[in-house]
């Protein structure tokens, strides 16, 4: 056998073996550290790629809402009107118990008490005693013994009138009426018989509570007492006799003259006088 003669290498120098040498531990180095701190993850991250990317906490979906339903209004934002506050409302006033007592019957209008009319004090004192003078035939009208009377006038000025009258029951009479005026008022002052005069006041003075009544009614009564004087009544039929505490009230009918008839009432009240009763003419009205 012939040995084939060996290739003859050029010897490689022992100075580029260290070189090379290091550089393979240079890399394997760097490679190790590469690996070791996540150096693949984070040149997947710069190229865009790889599962590393950052988590976002997820939001919750948006609800779907109703394109016909109108959107909500902030508070306060001045395009709808916010509620005021209500004042609390003011306490409803206590009601008063209804009492079960029935009112009090409103008085007729002719005894409402006059204004504007003043009686002289001797007038006043004379319309009272010339009334005590005339107890006679008075006593006979709340006693029930006249049903009828009649009035003729007998004389007339601005201050006094006088009617002759006749009246008709268990002892008629003939006589006068005395009616005075005072202040524009008419006022009843006496009725006597034929023969019989009143004494007047002759200085006396009279009960103040009973003229006080007298004058009160009797300028309410002028509708009445003013029509005996003008002729609007010339007769006066007697229908009924009340008698109460102290009052007589005595239904009657006026008439037979330029008036139509009416309906009425003469309203009397009584007053001891020295132990005796006597009866006082306060009013005359119509109803």
């Amino acid at each position: 056998m012939t040995d084939e003669p060996k290739s003859q290498l050029p010897a490689k120098p022992r100075s580029l073996v260290i070189p090379v040498a290091a550089v393979l531990l240079a890399t394997a180095v760097f490679a190790g550290a590469f690996v070791f701190l996540g150096g693949i993850d984070l040149v997947d991250n710069i190229l865009g790629g790889g599962d590393n990317a950052q988590v976002t906490a997820p939001v919750p979906p948006k609800p779907t809402e109703d394109p016909d339903a109108e959107a909500p209004t902030p508070p306060g934002d001045g395009t709808a009107a916010e509620e005021t506050p209500t004042a609390p409302a003011a306490p409803a006033p206590p009601v008063s118990p209804v009492s079960s007592q029935a009112p009090a019957p409103t008085p007729p209008a002719t005894v409402v008490p006059a204004t504007g009319v003043t009686v002289p004090a001797d007038a006043r004192a004379r319309m009272y005693w010339e009334q005590v003078d005339s107890q006679e035939q008075i006593g006979k009208l709340v006693g029930g013994k006249i049903s009828s009377f009649s009035l003729t006038p007998q004389s007339a000025t601005a201050t006094e009138a006088r009617l002759r009258v006749s009246t008709n029951g268990n002892d008629p009479i003939s006589g006068t009426v005395v009616l005075r005026a005072h202040d524009g008022a008419w006022f009843f002052s006496s009725i006597t018989r034929d023969g019989n005069a009143s004494r007047g006041a002759a200085g006396r003075r009279g009960d103040i509570s009973v003229i006080d009544t007298i004058v009160e009614q009797q300028t309410a009564s002028q509708d009445v007492i003013a029509a005996f004087v003008d002729g609007g009544y010339r007769t006066v039929k007697v229908n009924r006799v009340s008698t109460g505490s102290g009052t007589v009230t005595i239904d009657v009918e006026f008439g037979g003259g330029t008036k139509p008839r009416s309906a009425g009432q003469i309203v009397a009240i009584s007053k001891d006088i020295n132990g005796v009763k006597h009866w006082f003419l306060t009013s005359f009205r119509e109803l």
